[in-house]
């Protein structure tokens, strides 16, 4: 064989080695972005009611409420509770929609989002994604994403689902999606246009910044359900590790 055939053949061996070792790799990191989680809200009761933790069917997930368009401890108006909040809206079951999440009734802003009990979530591996089906009524009602990152920013995504006719399922790919800060407090955008680390994301979830219209006024989200794409990551690598 002559020299050059030969150091061609090792250069073809030794990128083939590593190549196998780079996949092999790959897969032991368990790097690759999947389902890490999906809600589509307790349909168990018919009727109408605030979103609160009984209201999530998922039972990995701890809700996280913003703004005074949710119920929190203090906000209790008996009976007429969810005539003023985001509520969780069973209309019949086994029905394609027959549990969301109803924006119409909110008397504020608001946000809500999901914090899963036992992982953060990379969100920064290509392939990270969001995904829900939603329908918007009213101009002003854009749903957008929502993260709080592990060490306690808060951040708001640009891009959104608009108003619709009708329920769509929309996908944000978040290695393409530019975010600002959030004002977790007043549920508002802070301005501030941010290149956040999604490596250990706390909490996410969505938001339109907006109240609703009320009852017959059109204006509202309709949230069927909410799936995360990412990597799990152990909130307690030492728990885990022993």
């Amino acid at each position: 064989m002559k020299p050059h055939s030969r150091i061609a053949t090792m250069l073809v061996f030794v990128i083939a080695f590593y190549t196998i070792m780079s996949v092999a790799a790959f897969a032991q990191t368990g790097s690759e972005p999947t389902l890490v989680f999906r809600e589509g809200w307790n349909g168990d009761v018919l009727g109408v009611r605030p979103v609160t933790q009984d209201t999530f069917d998922n039972p990995d997930l701890i809700a996280q409420l913003y703004g005074l368009g949710t119920y929190a401890p203090g906000r209790d108006f008996g009976p007429f509770t969810s005539e003023t909040t985001v509520n969780v809206n069973v209309r019949q079951f086994d029905d394609e929609a027959s549990s969301i999440v109803w924006s119409g009734m909110a008397e504020g802003s608001w946000a809500i989002t999901m914090k899963h009990r036992d992982s953060f979530i990379d969100l920064s591996p290509p392939g990270s994604k969001i995904r829900w089906r939603t329908f918007q009524e009213g101009i002003s009602q854009v749903l957008r994403p929502v993260l709080k990152l592990a060490d306690g920013t808060y951040i708001l995504g640009l891009e959104g689902s608009g108003p619709t006719s009708d329920y769509e399922v929309t996908e944000f790919d978040l290695a393409d999606m530019n975010w600002i800060g959030f004002d977790p407090v007043r549920v508002i955008d802070a301005q501030d246009v941010i290149d956040p680390d999604l490596s250990r994301v706390d909490e996410i979830g969505f938001t339109t910044l907006s109240r609703g219209g009320g009852h017959g006024a059109g204006v509202a989200a309709h949230v069927d359900w909410f799936e995360v794409y990412g990597v799990p990551v152990p909130r307690s690598r030492r728990a885990t590790s022993r």
